[in-house]
This record gives structure tokens, C-alpha cells and sequence, in this order.
């Protein structure tokens, strides 16, 4: 006895294991694309001087809706949750677009589109909704606003973490639908 996938029909004959492996494999793949993200983001404005836990002040800064970069441990581990909660979010929703069965280089052009795109939605519609004032530290003209170069950089980084999600869907993957052989 062999089994076969069925995409839409596994979800209507078996809801809970597909939804846990969408969820799953989404989560965790958005988690490490999260976190290479704010690692680069993290070393890049180290490197240029103004502190390695700037991405996630300013992170905070938005959450906060505050006018001025929030400093200090609190803001930096609420930057740190928020980055990450959003970053899975990302991820969750990328694998219910995206199927297990998505070869290496295609899930990376699809991760790495979807990266920029999250780059769109956030600067164009969440931040501004969200804190007016931080779009000025993100894209603004502030000194200490992020290059858009540098920015697309991260959200490609993000992305190849994305493309992670069909390898961690199969590996998830336990196979439930018996299909006879031969007759």
C-alpha cells in the first residue's frame, strides 16, 4: 500500500494534520527568517554606529506609537516579541499559499518575493497606521532611517527564510491517505 497527497481533499478528510503542518512548518520557517533578518539589521547598524539593539528599539518605538527612539532592555525585548510574533505570522501565512511540494530554487524565488512584499505591507499600510512618526525612522530622512537598499536586503533574508516552509511542510508531512496499487 502506497499513499498519495491530495492537497484540498487531505484538508476536508484530515483538517487537524494539515493545519498543524501548514501552522508549524510556517511558524518555524518565519521564525528563522525573523531572526536572520534582525540579526542583519542588528550587525548592520552596529557597523554603522548606532547600536546593535536599534532595529528593535525602534521596533518598540512603533508598538508604542512613540515620537522618539525607545531605549533600554524593555523596549529592546518588546521589539524582540513583535519582530518575531509578526515575523511567524508572515511565515503562517506564506504556507497556506505555498505547497509542500515546491522544489529548493522556486520556494526561494517565491520566499524572496514574499519578503519584499512584507516589506511593502508594513511600510506602506502597518507602520504608518500604526505610528505616523516611525515611518520617519524607517524611511524617513532621519540620520538614522534604514537606506531602502539595506531594507530590501533584510526582507530578502527574511524571504530565504520563508523558502524553508515546503522542506519543513514535507518533513512535517505523515502521510494519511492509503491508495491502492495496481488493479
Amino acid at each position: 500500500m502506497t499513499t498519495k497527497r491530495h492537497g484540498l481533499l487531505d484538508l476536508a478528510r484530515h483538517p487537524s494534520t494539515l493545519l498543524a503542518e501548514i501552522f508549524e512548518a510556517g511558524a518555524a520557517a518565519g521564525l528563522i527568517g525573523g531572526v536572520a533578518m534582525a540579526l542583519f539589521a542588528s550587525l548592520y547598524e552596529a557597523a554603522r554606529g548606532a547600536g546593535f539593539w536599534t532595529p528593535l528599539e525602534a521596533i518598540a518605538t512603533t508598538v508604542l506609537r512613540a515620537s522618539t527612539l525607545q531605549v533600554g532592555v524593555g523596549p529592546v525585548l518588546l521589539g524582540l516579541a513583535f519582530h518575531l510574533i509578526v515575523s511567524m505570522f508572515f511565515g503562517v501565512l506564506f504556507s497556506l499559499i505555498v505547497s509542500r511540494d515546491v522544489a529548493p530554487a522556486p520556494a526561494l524565488a517565491f520566499g524572496t518575493f514574499a519578503g519584499l512584499s512584507v516589506l511593502v505591507i508594513m511600510s506602506l499600510v502597518v507602520v504608518p497606521a500604526e505610528n505616523p512618526a516611525g515611518v520617519r525612522l524607517m524611511w524617513g530622512s532621519a540620520p538614522s532611517a534604514v537606506p531602502v537598499s539595506i531594507a530590501f536586503v533584510m526582507h530578502m533574508i527574511y524571504g530565504a527564510g520563508l523558502s524553508l516552509t515546503p522542506a519543513l511542510r514535507r518533513h512535517h508531512h505523515v502521510e494519511t491517505l492509503p491508495v491502492t496499487e495496481g488493479r
